[in-house]
């Protein structure tokens, strides 16, 4: 098991090393602008993330996340984010969201943001998640003429390590500026890399901590931006709290023998497309006895634990 983790962090050390390298080098995203200098900082991210219950397909989500900088002196932004989404199916579930995010230094304002958002779930292995989140921003500002907008393209892997609670992560998103409001350029605005690990805390709940390396393009005499940050997440996900298997009407006997019926539907009982896609395809194993009440279980799944973890990558992010 130990080995197992070992070589599953060192695999997800040198991808996210190459994904640093070829996704966010300042040569490479300054897209043939001048070059400005850099301005470095070291901030910390810690992000509480709270997915509701699903009622009837839909389902909200809070976000609360305080970012601290100058090397980690002192608060720098508070981003504040609500959200309603709808679930297409289980790979597909779409929502709009509000952002408030005061900065208070170095100068003093506050940032509103509505967004459309899509979020596309893909798991082309069995071990590996992968997870799309396509946003469009409108920005507003108070010292701007008018609203800014904005398309962001984040990728998400996620990989769990052995038979462990734990998990490797590996994440690139894109910002692009579609409009041109004061310093800030129209077309690439910033890009964020993160590497990192998970662990899941019981069936509902995970926490996330990294690093991320963001660089921002600004226009003129401004420095462009260069952040190390060393990122926190917590996330509770009550999204299918309230999920129960379906089970399908009693079948015929297939076997008789002295008091005990053996029923075996081939149907799939579990995991209906209207239904969150937890426990997959399985056949209902019913085994009833004169001295024992009748117990009807996927087969394959303790009974003692019929919600699995959150899936990770329903993570909010920045």
């Amino acid at each position: 098991m130990a080995m197992r983790v070992w070589f599953g962090m060192r695999r997800a050390a040198l991808w996210g090393a190459l994904l640093l390298v070829a996704g966010v080098s300042p040569r490479t995203l300054a897209l043939g602008t001048p070059h400005n200098p850099v301005d470095e900082d070291l901030q910390m991210w810690n992000q509480l993330v709270l997915w509701s219950p699903e009622y009837r397909r839909l389902f909200a989500l809070a976000q609360v996340e305080p970012r601290l900088g100058e090397n980690i002196t002192r608060c720098r932004q508070l981003l504040l984010r609500g959200g309603v989404f709808y679930r297409v199916n289980s790979a597909l579930s779409a929502g709009v969201t509000y952002d408030w995010r005061p900065d208070f230094y170095p100068t003093r304002r506050v940032t509103q943001t509505i967004a459309a958002q899509i979020d596309v779930r893909q798991r082309p292995v069995r071990e590996i998640q992968i997870a799309h989140r396509f946003r469009y921003e409108h920005r507003f500002f108070k010292d701007a003429p008018h609203s800014m907008e904005r398309l962001r393209l984040r990728h998400r892997l996620v990989r769990p390590l052995g038979k462990s609670p734990y998990y490797a992560v590996l994440m690139n998103e894109l910002f692009i500026n579609l409009n041109r409001v004061n310093r800030t350029p129209a077309g690439f605005d910033q890009n964020r890399a993160f590497i990192g690990m998970g662990r899941h805390l019981g069936p509902y709940a995970a926490l996330e901590g990294g690093y991320q390396l963001t660089y921002t393009r600004r226009l003129g005499a401004s420095a462009d931006s260069l952040y190390h940050t060393v990122v926190f997440q917590a996330t509770l996900n009550l999204r299918n709290v309230f999920a129960h298997p379906k089970t399908q009407a009693e079948a015929p006997p297939v076997e008789k023998s002295s008091g005990t019926s053996l029923y075996a539907p081939s149907v799939l009982a579990i995991a209906r497309d209207d239904s969150p896609d937890r426990f997959g395809a399985g056949s209902l194993l019913e085994i009833t006895t004169p001295s024992s009440a009748t117990t009807i279980m996927p087969t394959g799944i303790s009974g003692s634990s019929p919600e699995p973890a959150p899936d990770p990558v329903d993570s909010a992010g920045g």
